[in-house]
């Protein structure tokens, strides 16, 4: 379009793209150019089987409690687990034939946020059930058939919490969805019974305790942690309490909590929490794998980042290379948490095995065989971790048909070279969804994003609606409780103007102009029928005050900062931008784009990067051949 400047009408944002970005951020539980989709892999064993009724041996068996004594065959019918003999015992049926490798159960991990193709990226990794701490209920009651269905898939099934219960403006509240809170002890039954009906499979509380050494957010009193606990149990749901530190963890044993869904680092553990965990028989799910992420944070360089054989694709890699390092947390707290879990270990209490993925540091599936790596780093025997995957959480969840290989059980089977080593987890020999091979046969699913034609996506000519895609929105920090603040004003000329304040208080600061190039935020787009992405930019409204001669002064400058949103992952790849007073066409090699998976785009936010106030115009956002 041509550019002049003009006045500034008022521009209302779709609503809908507002829900797009909260959702996105609503799943964030804290703050090689390859596909990014499942990794690819040649034909494998077992991938030439078209149905799901089988025998495979002889295998080392780990049932899911230890493992056999002697090689063993395994008969799967219709995708359940028909007969388990030391002889073939069914000689007409398909052999999957093995020599020794070790067939686990399918791995669980108790503790992710499973959104996009977490489940897919899941399975691949022999993870074949996940327990989500957080997620909206529309996404549970979508996944809550397939959990009893036994035809093909290739997706992980899906147990959640649901809709969390915290305090307002508390942990779960800062990501922009609007989520009903908890005021007090005399609403607790209430709340619970509205989780159920919205089809939470266990209620997730988060708490802090009044006497916690740093409190962060806001949080439910002791009375109220006390009064959910009762609340789920009349209920008949388990009640799981996310904890960050000892104090708290000790409440809510006390209060009856069934579970802990984090452990702790700031301190070791004493004596009086042990006791209260073994005597009530609480389960802990320690979350090692993020934990060592936010401090020591070698872990995925030591076992996957140098290890050839492991598959990684470009979004999972992008994560797992990523820390919490705007925390400065010190590596030597990871200690106690290694320490602390040797304890309770040794004190006979339960724990699961859960990554919080897809947090920094961590990734959809391969992250639970770290998990079990530092699990076993801190002296847990494998047996012990292999349970922590398996038999332990299908128990403590009352998962049905699930976690153990016997007879009656679902054939969701992990083949591995030895399952003794525990790094050889994160290299499956094969992987069984329902009794269908997963490796080397399963089609791609297909995708649902929109695949975006080649030329313009905006270009504002008679609205602030994009030509391609769902929408063009003002966005900022203020939607996750920071102080930001971003509008936007349609120009009759052709051009969108931004404007507001980015303010320095939020831990992510962002404020500025989004664009969701899908059909809708969850789809995203697919941008690889181009190479590149271009768009002009300028700042608006400049003003210099000549103190010398003009000729000496430079021209003015500001920076954006350019994010680019992707499936499965929590952060956006950042790209630093520099404008002047006049338009510029800036353009973005997306063969440069190294953590963006560009078939599956959900967002692209252009934000202020210097805190103060912000103006800045827009045009021409195009996909070039």
């Amino acid at each position: 379009m041509t550019h002049a400047p003009k006045k500034f009408p008022m521009w209302l944002w779709p609503a809908a793209a507002l829900l797009g970005l909260a959702g996105f951020f609503a799943l964030l539980p804290t703050p090689s150019t390859t596909d990014s989709s499942s990794p690819k892999t040649p034909a494998m064993l077992g991938s030439d089987i078209a149905g799901n009724s089988f025998v495979i041996g002889p295998v080392e068996l780990f049932d899911g409690e230890q493992f056999a004594n002697k090689l063993q065959y395994v008969d799967v019918e219709n995708g359940y687990i028909k007969q388990i003999s030391q002889q073939n015992p069914a000689p007409n049926k398909p052999l999957v034939s093995t020599n020794g490798q070790t067939l686990l159960p399918g791995l669980i991990d108790s503790h992710v946020h499973a959104f996009g193709d977490a489940l897919a990226k899941q399975s691949q990794y022999g993870v074949t059930t996940v327990l989500d701490m957080f997620t909206q209920p529309s996404v549970l009651q979508a996944a809550k058939p397939l959990r009893s269905e036994a035809s093909q898939s290739n997706q992980a099934d899906l147990w959640s919490a649901g809709i969390l219960a915290t305090a307002p403006k508390g942990h779960g509240t800062e990501y922009g969805l609007q989520i009903p809170v908890i005021t007090g002890p005399e609403q607790a039954l209430e709340f619970v019974k509205a989780r159920k009906a919205e089809g939470s499979d266990y209620l997730k509380i988060v708490y802090q305790s009044a006497k916690a050494p740093r409190r962060l957010m806001p949080s439910i009193s002791q009375d109220t942690l006390i009064a959910l606990v009762s609340a789920a149990h009349a209920e008949q749901m388990l009640a799981v309490v996310h904890i960050q530190d000892q104090q708290s963890a000790l409440e809510a044993a006390r209060a009856g909590a069934d579970g802990l869904v984090h452990s702790f680092f700031e301190s070791r553990i004493q004596e009086a929490l042990l006791t209260e965990l073994k005597n009530r028989n609480i389960f802990v799910i320690p979350t090692m794998a993020v934990h060592e992420a936010m401090s020591r944070h070698n872990a995925n360089e030591k076992w996957l980042f140098n290890d050839s054989r492991i598959q990684l694709d470009a979004v999972s890699r992008s994560n797992l290379s990523k820390s919490f390092s705007q925390f400065n947390i010190p590596a030597s707290l990871y200690d106690n948490m290694m320490a602390n879990t040797a304890a309770m270990q040794q004190h006979g209490i339960r724990l699961l095995a859960g990554t919080d993925a897809p947090n920094p540091g961590t990734a959809h599936g391969i992250s639970l065989s770290v998990e079990l790596l530092l699990l076993q780093e801190a002296g847990v025997s494998v047996e012990a971790a292999l349970r922590a995957a398996t038999s332990l959480p299908a128990t403590a969840f009352h998962l049905p048909e699930r976690g153990f290989i016997k007879v009656g059980m679902r054939a969701d089977l992990l083949l591995v070279e030895n399952g003794r080593d525990l790094l050889t987890l994160t290299r499956p020999v094969q992987v069984w969804k329902n009794g269908f091979a997963l490796l080397g046969s399963s089609p791609a699913q297909a995708s649902s994003a929109q695949v975006l034609a080649l030329g313009t996506l905006a270009d504002f000519s008679h609205s602030e609606m994009p030509n391609q895609g769902l929408a063009i929105s003002a966005t900022s920090d203020e939607m996750m409780h920071g102080s930001s603040v971003a509008k936007l004003t349609w120009q009759p000329e052709g051009y969108l103007q931004v404007h507001g304040n980015l303010s320095k208080d939020s831990q992510f600061p962002w404020a500025g102009v989004s664009y969701l190039p899908g059909a809708s935020f969850e789809q995203g787009a697919n941008f690889q029928q181009g190479s590149s992405l271009t768009f002009d930019l300028k700042i608006n409204g400049v003003r210099v005050v000549e103190t010398k001669p003009s000729s000496t002064l430079p021209p003015p400058t500001t920076q954006i900062q350019l994010m680019i949103f992707t499936n499965g992952s929590m952060q956006p790849e950042i790209k630093t931008l520099t404008i002047g007073e006049t338009w510029q066409t800036h353009s973005l090699k997306l063969s440069e784009l190294t953590q963006t998976d560009t078939s599956q785009i959900n967002m692209i936010l252009w934000s202020a990067k210097q805190p103060g106030d912000f103006s800045f115009d827009i045009d021409n956002i195009k996909l070039q051949p």
